[in-house]
């Protein structure tokens, strides 16, 4: 929440009040109705911004090795009826480059699906998820955060490299052989 932006439109009313009981003058009623309207219209909105929201995040593969590069896929569903005109979605990772952050809208009942690619540049397992959502009003007064979806890892192995100068026992060529290894 912008504590500045709320108190000072908080300020205003109270300024617009006074006037309005001081003077009798219709506008500085009007104008006071309108910043209340706004205050408490932006207040619900976020409150209601956030209900109806879902993550599916779909990684290609659990594994990869350094070099590769892995697609994920991740899809935010809107089951509300209220548009969601500003939504942040935050895919938390201890990757060593992490994903970034997505800025989107979605209309009632929709649902926006992008992809992400990974550069497996170090060995480790790393966690994927959950999600953190952030929404706001259309006037940025109020946010409100959530934390949605699974976790899941990815462990990156060390590159391989080829052998070319290494050669097996023949008891254990023939075994590779009997076993359709080579």
């Amino acid at each position: 929440m912008s504590t500045v932006r709320v108190g000072v439109l908080v300020a205003l009313t109270l300024v617009g009040a006074l006037f309005a009981l001081s003077s009798g003058s219709e506008l500085y009623v009007r104008v006071t109705y309108l910043l209340l309207l706004v205050l408490a219209g932006s207040w619900l909105w976020t409150r209601l911004s956030l209900q109806g929201l879902d993550v599916d995040y779909e990684g290609s593969r659990t594994y990869a090795t350094v070099g590769d590069r892995v697609n994920e896929q991740m899809t935010v569903y809107n089951d509300s009826w209220v548009a969601k005109f500003w939504l942040e979605i935050e895919q938390t990772t201890d990757l060593p480059t992490p994903i970034p952050p997505h800025v989107t809208q979605l209309a009632p009942n929709a649902e926006r699906t992008w992809r992400v690619q990974i550069v497996c540049d170090r060995r480790g397992r790393f966690r994927i998820g959950p999600t953190h959502l952030t929404c706001g009003d259309p006037f940025g007064l109020f946010r409100k955060e959530a934390v949605l979806g699974d976790r899941y890892h990815l462990t990156v192995y060390p590159q391989t490299v080829p052998l070319t100068r290494f050669e097996l026992p023949p008891e254990h060529r023939q075994r590779l052989l009997e076993m359709g290894l080579t």
